[in-house]
């Protein structure tokens, strides 16, 4: 972000700090709430509990369909959250900070984090997403998670390759957009 920027930061004094010490919280929070994901994940998984179980299918194949499905979650938890007062009212402590970098990816109201491990322990219930799953989606997640709020310039030509594949730094910029239709579009 220091070397290619794309975007001129504002001057806000403590702004990546601040961003810091609420990470700090979140993180704290997921790390117990990602410890009672797990325990129930093994808790099903030990029952054969779910739809995947119902699969009979290899182990790689529900570890991949568990990521898939985790992540298919958070991306509904985060459509509801833009939909819905309340949730939006949690979500917005991640928008509202006016100059997008690395710190913002980690800038989370701590009850949105408590209520994101809910809508994955559904899931994980009502899937039996087994513990490995669990354990590989936030590892796979957070590098792209850092790398889509980031202040980065990147080539044109390879910002419209990667946005086939993943959310880009400037694809995700309109997202966190002050215009309501361009930060509710996803």
């Amino acid at each position: 972000e220091a070397i290619a920027s794309r975007r001129m930061m504002p001057a806000q004094p403590g702004r990546r700090r601040g961003n810091l010490l609420i990470s700090i919280l979140s993180f704290v929070l997921g790390g117990i709430t990602g410890t009672a994901l797990l325990a129930l994940a093994t808790w099903t998984s030990e029952r054969q509990w779910g739809l995947l179980a119902l699969l009979h299918a290899p182990v790689w194949l529900c570890w991949l369909l568990g990521v898939l499905l985790l992540d298919l979650t958070d991306y509904w938890r985060h459509r509801i959250s833009h939909a819905t007062g309340w949730l939006w009212r949690l979500h917005r402590v991640h928008h509202t900070d006016l100059a997008m970098d690395v710190t913002t990816s980690f800038r989370n109201h701590p009850l949105e984090m408590v209520l994101r491990a809910v809508f994955l322990a559904a899931t994980t219930l009502a899937f039996g997403i087994p513990p490995m799953a669990l354990l590989l989606q936030p590892i796979l997640m957070l590098p792209v998670l850092v790398f889509q709020h980031a202040n980065i310039r990147l080539h044109p030509a390879l910002d419209s390759t990667l946005a086939w594949l993943i959310v880009t730094p400037g694809m995700h910029v309109v997202h966190h957009s002050r215009v309501p239709a361009e930060a509710d579009s996803n």
